[in-house]
């Protein structure tokens, strides 16, 4: 679970690396503040530091905002699905064998994504030399999230092929 008070920005990355398989886990938003708050979920390199808006300070963070964006390389990089709201589910699947990674919104992946298929990633390319860690990050207002690797049941199945996810956060 990540929190942001009403003064600045939390940034949060897993402690166990992902560097082959096929991982997924689950983040829900507890409170959303979406009208004066950006949050971010998705992957980043091993040697990530922190992260701003968008995508931080590292150029290798790949996430899904709260504003409906997709960013890399501190840019965000065009719309993407729908903002969400308190209680919804986020779900991200990442492929670290073939460097692609998913993200859906309460059981709908977006893009027409299929993990499953490896088809439509959000982001595909990615290097797979490098070991990546689950990201996430408030900035802006006082947000929740609460993030489930797999320490309780999933809302939504795990994509065919997939483990759950891993991280130590």
């Amino acid at each position: 679970k990540f929190t942001r008070s009403s003064t600045g920005d939390v940034n949060v990355a897993g402690s166990m690396g992902m560097k082959t398989g096929k991982w997924y886990w689950e983040v829900t938003s507890v409170q959303n503040n979406s009208g004066t708050a950006t949050t971010q979920l998705g992957i980043c390199k091993s040697t990530f530091q922190s992260f701003g808006t968008p995508a931080g300070n590292n150029s290798d963070a790949w996430v899904f905002t709260s504003g409906a964006y997709k960013a890399t390389n501190n840019t965000y990089t065009g719309s993407f699905g729908s903002t969400w709201s308190t209680g919804d589910v986020l779900q991200i699947a990442f492929d670290a064998d073939n460097g692609k990674v998913w993200f859906g919104r309460n059981g709908t992946w977006i893009g027409s994504g299929d993990p499953a298929a490896g088809t439509n990633a959000s982001f595909s390319s990615l290097d797979t030399t490098l070991t990546y860690l689950p990201i996430g990050g408030i900035n802006g207002s006082a947000d929740v999230m609460a993030a489930n690797f797999g320490q309780r049941p999933f809302s939504y199945t795990i994509p065919t092929g997939f483990k759950i996810g891993r991280a130590h956060v």
